[in-house]
């Protein structure tokens, strides 16, 4: 392709492929994909359920399925292969034998819970609207406003190799929980907004060690 004062540019396949289940999803859209470890697709949605990709083929699980709240925020699988699936005032769900379930001791828990993170050990963590929640052999733990965090509306969760656990909150900015102890960091600790919904840790960086002012 001829680029005018750029020379030439040569145009070659893209590596990008779109994925759309048969039915659009329902006219709904996608909020969390995750990909299994035997390289299968589930994509949680906004209000149409979860979808499975395999071999080809789209399944949906909703109602009939177990799943009695269809806005999926979050999708990820455990160690032991089970996927969660963490709903927006629905509570979480967690697969068994092809069904979904609420796990132990998560039962009457309903609200708003927009991210998971199955780390080492099998200890699951989980962002909700009232704050970071770890869940571990059938026993929950709570990290909110009672530990200090101001606005804990936790969207999303990255454990670092030391363990360290970051958390990024809506208007809370971001949190970290490291040996037991919870601190925050906003704008006024030099981050540019008080609002984080993606983390990301840098291959081989080191986390949670270096002094921060907190918040």
């Amino acid at each position: 392709m001829g680029a005018g004062s750029e020379g030439v540019t040569a145009l070659r396949p893209g590596n990008a492929q779109m994925l759309s289940a048969s039915d659009n999803w329902r006219g709904r859209v996608v909020l969390s994909p995750t990909v299994a470890r035997d390289g299968t697709i589930w994509v949680g949605t906004e209000g149409a359920g979860l979808y499975h990709f395999q071999n080809g083929e789209w399944k949906i699980f909703g109602e009939s399925a177990g799943l009695s709240n269809l806005y999926v925020w979050s999708v990820s699988q455990d160690l032991q292969g089970r996927i969660w699936a963490a709903t927006w005032g629905g509570g979480i769900f967690v697969q068994q034998d092809g069904h979904f379930s609420q796990p132990p001791g998560l039962e009457k828990m309903t609200m708003p819970m927009a991210a998971t993170l199955q780390a080492a050990g099998g200890t699951i963590w989980i962002g909700t609207a009232s704050g970071l929640m770890r869940y571990q052999h059938g026993q929950v733990t709570w990290f909110g406003e009672k530990e200090g965090l101001k606005l804990p509306d936790v969207r999303a969760i990255a454990e670092a190799p030391d363990g360290t656990i970051w958390f990024g909150m809506l208007g809370g900015g971001l949190g970290r929980l490291q040996r037991g102890v919870v601190s925050q960091f906003q704008k006024s600790s030099g981050l540019g907004s008080d609002y984080v919904q993606c983390l990301k840790l840098e291959p081989g960086a080191s986390y949670g060690l270096a002094p921060m002012a907190a918040d």
